[in-house]
């Protein structure tokens, strides 16, 4: 993961954002309370300008790519059915699919806004699907884009791609399935490009000045974003999975879809996450070195626990069946992940003065 590298600009004023707690008033405390500040707002909104232009923007521009990229490669599929070209096709969709969870760390503002899950990563269903398939209804760009979010997305697209019937795929008679599949990616590319837009123009001025008041609260949405998505992962994927006796006890929303890469998924939140926990390799200063200011002993752990749950998610396949199978690594690292959302929820929280809302704005696939 590249784009939450520098992400923890915006984070180091998170350490320094309220005013002095306890002391008496001399300067002369050696242990800072949790929100204490010596920067000023003129700082803080210099580190929300990093994380727009460097993390934010590049990132829903690198999912466009991703996006129109597919587009062009099940474009191709379509005019060349196949076996190479529809390899090609799954391959830049698992590409897709990964880059929509990484970019879900800082899905805040004009993706909450404009409903970006709906068009781009909403459960689909197969049945709704293949009804539609079935059916005679237009399945183009303007057809698909008068239908529910049920039918489009990234989701949709792996149901057209890795189900029942892709096999069409390998000839002509999958020409309404490859037709449906492209409309789909090109309308998950318009709505991307639509939040693009809305952080290039005036979104990102406003990001930056502070969403309601100054600029804690657009850092405040940011950090509670990289905690929701370790709360995903944990709640709906690794924790239901460790508990279940068989993979069939696993509830359906939990387990792959057709194209079996779940695990990688969720891998690309906890890596992202962990990546800004740990800071760039080129400026080593992560959150948990500003937390370390604050607290060593809360710092290390911090750092510890990224890397555990990080290395414990690269353990495990990229299918939540298999990884079902590895049942100590899939034990180690549902454990790995909780210890880190919890040490973020608690202590980093309060040393950095964040309110955790324990909520994923932007919904869950």
């Amino acid at each position: 993961m590249t784009r939450p590298l520098r992400l923890l600009t915006a984070l180091v004023a998170l350490a320094l954002l309220a005013p002095a707690c306890g002391g008496d008033g001399s300067g002369s405390s050696t242990e800072p309370g949790p929100g204490s500040s010596s920067v000023t707002e003129e700082e803080q909104r210099a580190a929300l300008a990093s994380a727009a232009d460097e993390i934010v923007v590049p990132g829903y521009r690198l999912l466009v790519d991703r996006l129109e990229a597919l587009g062009v490669t099940l474009a191709g599929l379509c005019a060349r059915p196949g076996a190479d070209p529809l390899a090609e096709a799954r391959a830049a969709w698992r590409e897709t699919a990964r880059e929509w969870q990484a970019t879900r760390a800082t899905a805040v503002g004009p993706a909450m806004d404009r409903r970006l899950m709906a068009d781009v990563g909403f459960a689909a269903r197969a049945s709704s699907v293949e009804d539609l398939l079935e059916g005679t209804d237009p399945v183009d760009v303007e057809g698909l884009a008068t239908t529910g979010s049920a039918f489009r997305g990234i989701y949709a697209i792996e149901l057209l791609l890795f189900g029942d019937g892709a096999d069409e795929l390998l000839t002509a008679a999958g020409a309404r399935r490859c037709t449906m599949a492209t409309s789909a990616s090109r309308l998950a590319a318009r709505a991307t490009t639509a939040v693009l837009d809305d952080w290039t123009g005036g979104y990102r001025d406003r990001f930056v000045a502070g969403l309601d008041g100054g600029p804690l609260t657009s850092i405040d949405a940011l950090v509670n974003q990289l905690i929701a998505g370790l709360t995903a992962v944990d709640d709906s994927g690794l924790r239901d999975l460790v508990a279940a006796e068989t993979l069939d006890d696993v509830p359906t929303t939990r387990r792959d879809g057709p194209g079996a890469t779940r695990m990688d998924q969720h891998r690309a939140v906890v890596g992202a996450v962990a990546t800004v926990v740990q800071g760039s390799a080129r400026k080593d200063r992560g959150l948990a070195e500003l937390v370390g200011e604050r607290s060593p002993g809360t710092g290390d752990r911090l750092r510890d626990r990224a890397r555990a749950a990080a290395a414990a998610m690269g353990a495990l396949p990229d299918s939540v069946a298999d990884s079902f199978a590895a049942r100590e690594a899939l034990a180690t690292a549902a454990e790995a992940v909780a210890a880190l959302k919890v040490l973020l929820a608690t202590e980093v929280a309060s040393q950095l003065g964040i309110t955790i809302r324990f909520s994923d704005a932007d919904g869950d696939s």
